[in-house]
Parts: structure tokens; sequence; C-alpha cells
């Protein structure tokens, strides 16, 4: 009996023990539960992070088995895929690359897998949408650790892609348009130093562009007596970008040297400090114009001088034709009734008369063939005293009937480079002026000197009327005083020096007077003695 209550009291013992031991273990087990719940409610609100973030990337995001295999894919994958995530889970990725991009991307994934670090982490490649139209896309792969798994993110640069490709275009149309306008263009940066200018601005310039852009100002190339006023308009359009440099002409310096003429036109580059220069070169249409607006002075000129060389005709020829018609009237009314002295008498009239008219028909043929430009030059060496001697037949007759001692001044070896008829007419012309204002009994000197360096200078001096300040100055143009009559009333146009002018120009010498009125007037002219 004592044994079985023993027993019975070991075996509540053990009941016990083991009532408390799966106490124990119960607690444990609850304690285990609640750190699983915990861990699991972490779980999820980690998984639940993840997906938030996996979907809220603003990227479009594959997470991928090792054999391309899409086992996640964000909602942005629809916008460059045009597939649901749901459509792309299950899939293959690489079957919506472009084929000409594909094996590059394989080569890429590949490499990744053997070697992570040598693969290129970031590539562009096409992708095919839905549609079937073509993106263009960045991939940036990351290897997911412990696992052979990857994460692909997929940037769409399509739009980029394209506004690059507007831009290109853009810059290269501008580029055209900015080398082909024909008119020289600069970008001028704010202290007027040029960062960009284009052929045709090298080319009227004559520098290169590399010893343009970013070297020089444009204010260097202006021509120093219009940048004042130039840069008065730029810096006012500075000050207000309104106020326009517009069609404003100035001359500017190529690098040669060489005066240009232009028209400038400049405007601000909008939200810049810079400007755009465009300068049309018009030198050409300014020399055009130039020559145009000499050519109507020169006209004007010949039609002046066309109007008066007439009335000198009209006036110069009238006078002897109207004494030789005069005495030949007479002759041929009253012939027997004459006596022999007065025959003699008009014989010497109407010679006298011819001369005139004869000299003034062969200054009137010279004056015609200068203006037609007909005659030519052809100097030669001239022994000039025999040549002086020559020449002076004409003046010679006349001297002799007034009483007028010619005196010849001139070294017998002196030599000039002259053309012979062009020196006859100047020595005639100039001595048959002298002895026509030279009054009875006066004197008239032809002279001539070698001046070294210079050549010879030949004068032709008279102590006749001489002229006033104002009958010099007009001595050389059809303006003068064609009316001037001789000391015995011989008649005088005036055109013989105007030839003799231009003969002696012809040779590079020059002609002029020196006079005072009453004491005779001293013509001086000057000809090389040697060719030039």
């Amino acid at each position: 009996m004592n044994d079985l209550n023993r027993t019975k009291k070991e075996l509540l013992k053990e009941l016990q023990e083991l009532r408390q031991e799966h106490n124990e273990l119960k607690a444990i087990y609850e304690n285990d539960i609640i750190e699983i719940r915990k861990t699991e409610e972490k779980l999820w609100e980690s998984k639940a992070k993840y997906q938030a973030i996996f979907e809220s990337t603003g990227t479009a995001t594959l997470i991928v088995e090792e054999d391309t295999t899409i086992l996640m894919a964000n909602k942005e994958c629809h916008s460059i895929t045009g597939y649901t995530p749901a459509e792309l889970i299950g899939q293959k990725w690489i079957q919506y690359v472009a084929p000409d991009c594909l094996q590059e991307m394989l080569n890429n994934h590949q490499l990744r897998r053997q070697n992570p670090d040598l693969a290129p982490k970031k590539y562009e490649v096409k992708l095919v949408n839905k549609k079937g139209e073509v993106r263009d896309a960045i991939l940036d792969i990351g290897m997911i650790p412990d696992t052979k798994q990857s994460v692909v993110s997929i940037l769409d640069i399509t739009e980029r892609k394209w506004g690059e490709e507007a831009l290109r275009k853009s810059e290269e149309q501008y580029r055209t348009l900015f080398e082909n306008t024909g008119t020289s263009l600069l970008i001028v940066e704010e202290d007027t130093t040029i960062s960009l200018a284009n052929e045709e601005f090298a080319y009227r310039t004559g520098y290169t562009r590399s010893e343009i852009e970013g070297v020089k100002s444009w204010k260097e190339l202006v021509y120093n007596i219009d940048i004042d006023r130039l840069f008065e308009q730029h810096q006012l359009r500075r000050v207000n970008s309104a106020a326009a440099l517009s069609s404003y002409e100035f001359r500017y310096k190529n690098k040669a040297g060489e005066l240009r003429y232009a028209i400038v036109n400049a405007q601000m580059v909008p939200g810049t400090k810079k400007s755009t220069v465009s300068i049309l070169d018009i030198t050409d249409r300014k020399l055009a114009e130039e020559e145009l607006k000499l050519k109507n002075e020169q006209l004007i000129k010949v039609n002046t001088e066309k109007d008066k060389f007439f009335s000198v005709i009209a006036h110069d020829l009238r006078s002897p034709f109207n004494s030789l018609l005069g005495f030949t009237q007479l002759m041929v009314e009253e012939l027997p009734m004459l006596t022999q002295d007065q025959i003699q008498n008009m014989a010497v009239n109407m010679r006298k008369s011819a001369t005139s008219i004869y000299s003034l028909l062969e200054n009137l043929l010279d004056w015609s063939r200068l203006q037609r430009g007909v005659i030519t030059c052809k100097p030669a060496p001239i022994l000039l005293l025999p040549k002086v001697s020559a020449d002076m037949a004409m003046a010679l007759e006349s001297a002799h009937k007034k009483e007028i001692e010619l005196i010849f001044n001139v070294p017998e070896d002196l030599v000039v480079f002259a053309d012979e008829n062009m020196l006859g007419g100047i020595l005639r012309n100039l001595a048959s002026n002298a002895v026509k204002f030279t009054p009875k009994c006066g004197e008239v000197t032809i002279a001539a000197k070698a001046i070294p360096d210079k050549g010879v200078e030949i004068s032709v001096k008279d102590t006749g009327i001489g002229m006033t300040k104002e009958m010099i100055r007009k001595l050389f143009s059809l303006d003068g005083n064609t009316n001037r009559k001789g000391t015995e009333s011989e008649p005088s146009s005036g055109l013989g020096l105007i030839i003799c002018k231009e003969f002696i120009e012809k040779h590079g010498g020059n002609l002029w007077a020196e006079s005072e009125e009453g004491k005779g007037t001293t013509f001086y002219f000057t000809l090389p003695f040697k060719e030039i």
C-alpha cells in the first residue's frame, strides 16, 4: 500500500513537472509565433515598400532570370513596350529588342553573367513595342546579389533622340544658311570680338577663320574715319536693343590693306549679349557708281565743251571768212577798176584770212582727234634746236611784219624725248600766241634747259600785253575769254593752249604760265629727255 502511495506521489510529481515543462514550451512557442508573425509583418512591410519603390521609380524596370525570362515588370514598362506587366511576365525580354541590336545586347548580357566588372552597365538599344514601333532606350543592368537574377532599368530616350536629331538638323540648316547667304556673317561678343565668322567674311577680308575667330575684334577692321560714328550706333544698340543698326554704310580694310565699302546690319541675339552682324560688300557697286558718276561728269563736260566748241567755230571762223568773202566779192565786181597796189593789198589781206582759217582748222582737227582718242603719242629722241628753228616759220613771218625779234636760247646738244608732230604743234601754238599778243618792236624768247632727274624745261617768253590772274586761271579751258584779240586784232580761240596742255600731259610733262598785266607772259612746259 505504501508502495502504491509512493508510486502515485511520484506520478503526480512527474505530471506536475511535465505540466510545468509544457507551460514553458507553450510560452516559448507562443513567443516564437509572435516573433514569426512580427518577421512576417516586417517581410510583408518590406515587400510592400519594395513593390512601392519598384512601381514608383519613374523608369520601366524588370526583374529577369538568367535566361532573360521576365519575373516582374512595373507599370512603367507599359509606356515603352505597350504591354501590361501581366503580358510581360513569363516572356523573354530579348524578344522585344530590335534585330539590329540583338546580337550586341546578347554579347553584353553573356559577358555580364561571366564577369560583371567587364560588362558595360549601361548601353543604348532599340526596342520594338507592341505596335511595332522602334523606340530608343538606355538599359541599366544590375545583378541581384546571391542570385542569378538581374534588375533591368529601361530609360526611353526616343523623344530626346528626336530632339537631338531636330537640333542637329536645325544646326545643320543654320550652318548651311550661315555659310551660303552670299553675305559676310559674324557672331560678335559684347566686346566686339568675333566668335564666329563665315567663309564669305574670310574671303572678303583675306583672313583665315583661325585668324579671325576668337582673335580679332571686328572694330579693328573698320576704317578709322568711320569707327566713331559706326560704334555710336553699336553702343546705342547695346543700351536699347530696339534701336536698329540697319543698312549702315561704312568702310573697312582687308588683310592687304585695301579699302572696301560695305553695308552693315546688326541684331542682338535674344537672351544673350551677343550680336549677329551681316556685312554686305558693296565695293564693286560703289566703284561702278563712282565710275558712272565720273562718266556722267565727263559727258556733261564733253557736252559743255562741245557747245563751247561750236561757239568757238561759229565766232572765230565767221570773221576771217567774212573778210575773205568780202575781198573776193570786191574783186569779182570791181577788179577791172582796181589798181595794182589795191589788188596787192587785197591779196595780202586774203592770205591773212586764209592763214587764220587754216591755223584754226588745224587746231580744230587736233582737238577733235584728241577727244576721240585717235592721236597716238610715239616719242623718240629729238635734237631740240633744229626742231625749234624749223617750226618757227609761221611765227617768223608774223614777227617780221610786227618787227618783233625772235630770240633762241636753246643748247645745241639738248635732246628731248617726244613725239615729233606733237612737239611741233606745241611750239607753233605757243610761239604764235606770243607774237600775237606782243606789240610792234617787242621780243619773243624761246629758251630751254636741262633739269637733272626731271627732264627738259622749255619756255616761251614775250614782252606783250600780259594777263590778269583771272585770265591765267581760265587759260586751259574753253571757259576762258576766247574773244581776246591780238595787238593788231589777230583772232584767238584759246583752243591752241588746250591742245598744247593735252599734248604735254601725254608726255608726262606739265604746262603753266606766269604773267603780269602790261609786262608780258612766259609759258613753261616740261618734257622728258630720256624714255620714261
